[in-house]
């Protein structure tokens, strides 16, 4: 049973997620669907790429968060944080 964020229940017989239930990106080789894998422009390197993802995570929750000029944000880690608490500043969060 797959637990869904509204806290509705998905009853999916056979769920597996990459990284999870099956190797991931440490793996030296990566079986993924075709559908989640994705082709970086060439004028993007590697380095840039692999932040796409957490970034997108990080404005999606800085817009549910509705953070705007002047609002005040407590950052707590050290990981995805540092991009929470740069993109706050950029949203005009202030001390």
């Amino acid at each position: 049973m797959l637990l869904l964020p509204q806290g509705a229940e998905a009853h999916v017989p056979d769920f597996h997620q990459l990284g999870i239930h099956v190797d991931g990106t440490f793996a030296e080789y990566v079986k993924a669907p075709c559908d989640q894998v994705h082709k970086l422009p060439d004028a993007l390197d590697f380095l840039a790429g692999a932040f796409v993802e957490p970034v997108s995570c990080v404005i999606h929750s800085s817009k549910a968060a509705r953070v705007t000029h002047g609002s005040s944000v407590a950052v707590i880690g050290c990981g995805l944080g540092v991009l929470h608490g740069a993109l706050a500043r950029q949203r005009g969060a202030a001390p």
